[in-house]
């Protein structure tokens, strides 16, 4: 189980905790792509994977710092889904792809789909009013 300070630590710096393997394909955002090709990553909340790999998870295969991964995993869990990148078809899918090989070496359900013609919009900030109505309903009003 381990201490305190072991389990803080594991919060802080869940890249520690888990062995994951970065990404190397290059960047995930292209500003410069035709419409036509543009695609993304989702990531889909489940009710087993721990909040900290997915921190970790989006910090080493998307190159996130950890406050934007730590953001982005609120997102997720909050929302239901959270999307990432602006780049070509085949780069969303050798990253989709790089995630599910990560996430395979778990038991954890963690799933990652590539979301193809639609460019990424600006990640709105959470709200206090979206973690209020979060825990009042069970479920965040869209």
């Amino acid at each position: 189980m381990g201490t305190l300070w072991d389990r803080l630590r594991s919060w802080f710096r869940p890249e520690e905790k888990y062995s994951i393997e970065p990404w190397e394909g290059g960047p995930i955002f292209d500003s410069e792509l035709p419409e036509a090709d543009v695609s993304g990553i989702e990531v889909l909340n489940d009710d087993v994977t721990p909040m900290e790999y997915v921190v970790a998870v989006l910090m080493q295969c998307l190159g996130l710092s950890r406050r934007d991964a730590t953001e982005s995993m609120l997102r997720v869990h909050f929302k239901g889904v959270a999307r990432f990148g602006r780049m070509r078809t085949s780069l969303a899918e050798e990253l989709a792809d790089h995630i599910r090989t990560e996430v395979a070496k778990t038991e954890y359900p963690l799933t990652c789909r590539v979301c193809e013609g639609q460019a990424t919009p600006a990640p709105e900030p959470l709200t206090r009013d979206d973690v209020i109505k979060k825990r009042g309903t069970g479920k965040l009003n869209q």
